[in-house]
């Protein structure tokens, strides 16, 4: 807790301790948990000296209690560890029958979810998802782009070194089932993208007075159905599936 090393004595204590272990700072990450601080000038400022000798600084809890995004103003952490109630919002209602309401919420949370960690990245920080309990939940936390994931689903606390090997096998064989899964729910969208671009409705080359732009505007109209098919609904929000989905019916028929 670095709350407590703002205290000299801790602070020259863990310093010692790493120098009689040989363990640079660099190797160490120092987290802020997530507690009311009476005096957050002087947490930042201990932050700042900590970073200083090398230390790497995370933000534990995000999402919850007091650490918001304030207190990444404040203390401009390098990881901040997003709380698992994020995450259990996202994956709520997984086993729920598909209703229509059931399927927009779950799109709209896992979107949050999202675009929380696309914001971090855009302020520099590294993202880690903690509390993953679920393959289920593995999957959202891995597809939403974050760096690091924890939790019992990997690997329950124990002392002595990690099982490196173990954790390897239990995310390689995830991302593939996820892998699986996503050419699966693409290949109707794959099949509708040949059949257009066999038909010559999408793409035309451009005529001697008419710039690309011009030309491709057909073809941009005509992604608008496909937009709305259920494939491209399993996307987080309409405008960024139809950008997303734009862009790969272009390059595919670019190439086709």
């Amino acid at each position: 807790m670095l709350g407590a090393l703002t205290e000299p004595y801790h602070a020259t204590a863990l310093m010692a301790n790493l120098k009689r272990l040989h363990i640079e700072p660099r190797r160490v990450v120092l987290e802020v948990l997530e507690q009311s601080a009476e005096d957050i000038e002087r947490l930042a400022l201990a932050v700042q000296q900590f970073r200083d000798q090398g230390f790497l600084i995370a933000l534990d809890d995000f999402g919850a209690g007091h650490t918001n995004i304030e207190r990444i103003w404040q203390l401009d952490p390098d990881i901040v560890k997003l709380d698992r109630v994020m995450l259990s919002h996202a994956g709520h209602n997984v086993h729920a029958p598909l209703s229509e309401r059931t399927r927009k919420q779950r799109r709209n949370m896992e979107a949050v979810l999202w675009g929380i960690v696309s914001l971090l990245h855009e302020a520099g920080k590294l993202v880690l998802i903690e509390g993953v309990e679920t393959e289920h939940e593995a999957q959202l936390a891995l597809a939403s782009g974050a760096d690091f994931v924890q939790g019992f689903f990997f690997a329950r606390p124990h002392p002595g070194a990690a099982d490196g090997v173990h954790a390897q096998t239990v995310i390689g064989e995830l991302t593939e089932r996820d892998r699986l899964q996503t050419e699966a729910r693409f290949l109707p969208l794959i099949d509708a993208m040949r059949h257009a671009c066999a038909s010559s409705l999408l793409f035309t080359s451009p005529r001697p007075q008419e710039s690309p732009s011009d030309s491709i505007a057909p073809f941009i109209a005509s992604t608008d159905a496909l937009t709305a098919s259920p494939v491209a609904a399993s996307m987080p929000t309409h405008a960024a599936r139809s950008r997303s989905l734009r862009l790969t019916i272009a390059i595919f028929a670019t190439f086709t």
